[in-house]
């Protein structure tokens, strides 16, 4: 699949049909194959330099602990790869939360956020934040700048 499709296309998860790719000038679905991890996930951000759709599931770390982990669709082979981050990925009772996933282009990382409700003081004050800043990879830009 050409690239240039994918700049006129949006990705889109239903909870129950699963992934498919939405071409909007044709106005036509495609299904999409997907791990049973990302069945139902809508945390979703697209790495323009690396062409690939980070996708965000939770892990379950132990009974109580969980954490948030990343996926990718490469948009030219269609197909989703488990990630693994170089460093500690955020655990706590509450990084089920994880589901804030947009792509600062600039710095080339996924930018998460974490909304933390963790007892009813907090929780009356709006609650907490945390913060996860993940890169797919690191990209050297070509001579065209892409």
């Amino acid at each position: 699949m050409r690239l240039s499709h994918w700049r006129r296309s949006s990705l889109i998860c239903t909870a129950k049909k699963g992934w498919f790719r939405f071409d909007v000038p044709e106005v036509r679905l495609t299904a999409i194959d997907a791990p049973e991890a990302l069945l139902g996930r809508q945390s979703l951000s697209y790495d323009a330099a690396n062409h690939v759709v980070i996708g965000l599931t939770e892990r379950k770390v132990s009974r109580y602990l969980q954490t948030g982990w990343p996926w990718a669709l490469d948009v030219r082979t269609m197909e989703w790869s488990e990630l693994k981050p170089p460093g500690p990925a955020p655990v706590g009772q509450s990084t089920g939360r994880w589901n804030t996933l947009w792509y600062d282009r600039a710095h080339n990382v996924h930018l998460l956020v974490n909304f933390v409700r963790r007892d009813r003081e907090e929780l009356y004050d709006g609650g907490v934040t945390e913060t996860w800043a993940y890169r797919y990879r690191q990209t050297t830009r070509g001579k065209d700048g892409s």
